[in-house]
């Protein structure tokens, strides 16, 4: 089942959670799969939750997040079982949680998106089921967002620790005291205007070539509309 909700996309698998295994090998050493048949079949079901979202999947990167969630064993008491569906006792046995991701991320391939490595962030919990019923939910976020060309120019020329840098000497400037400046000639001490002199000079030298480097990039009068 699949549902979506502004831009995220949820898939629901209503069977037991699955978790990746290693390839084998025949007495020839030959390797195989032996998942083949129920990665064919979680392949099958994501082709068919899919196809009315084709559009929505359509996206540089994505984030991706997975809830487990198993039923409790037939041979828990009653005690037991109401403890873990209300999360009181987590489940804190196999399969292993990276193995579990990893099976649904190789099949999603192909499908959900073209690699898992388009996958920037990645949320995963396993826990009892409190309906004591197995489900995956896998929540899927295309990344599609992306900023104007002219941003990106800016950008390309100023990297976030240099801005930084740019922004603690702009506030050193920010911050002379304009009370000192004043419209009378001679009015003002001669060590603040020698002060305020070396600041914009140290200023300049420093940023002069990168500001130069945004100008050409974004002259005045240029079209700075988004495209």
């Amino acid at each position: 089942m699949s549902t979506e909700s502004q831009d995220k996309i949820i898939l629901i698998f209503n069977h037991m959670p699955i978790a990746k295994m290693r390839h084998r090998q025949t007495r020839k050493s030959i390797a195989y799969d032996p998942q083949s048949r129920i990665k064919n079949q979680v392949k099958n079901e994501m082709i068919h939750m899919s196809r009315s979202i084709l559009k929505e999947l359509e996206a540089k990167a994505f984030i991706v997040n997975f809830v487990f969630e198993f039923p409790s064993p037939a041979s828990d008491s009653n005690a037991g079982r109401c403890l873990k569906e209300w999360g009181v006792i987590h489940h804190n046995k196999k399969p292993d949680l990276s193995n579990l991701v990893k099976f649904y991320e190789d099949c999603a391939n192909g499908i959900l998106f073209h690699d898992d490595s388009m996958i920037i962030s990645c949320q995963m919990h396993k826990k009892y089921s409190n309906t004591n019923k197995p489900k995956v939910i896998m929540t899927i976020i295309p990344i599609k967002k992306d900023i104007d060309s002219k941003s990106k120019q800016v950008l390309e020329v100023l990297s976030p620790q240099r801005v930084r840098e740019l922004m603690k000497a702009c506030n050193s400037i920010i911050t002379l005291p304009i009370s000192e400046l004043t419209d009378t000639a001679g009015e003002v001490n001669e060590k603040y205007l020698e002060y305020v002199a070396h600041t914009i000079v140290g200023f300049a030298n420093e940023f002069a070539s990168d500001l130069l480097k945004v100008k050409r990039k974004c002259p005045i009068g240029a079209n700075n509309d988004k495209d």
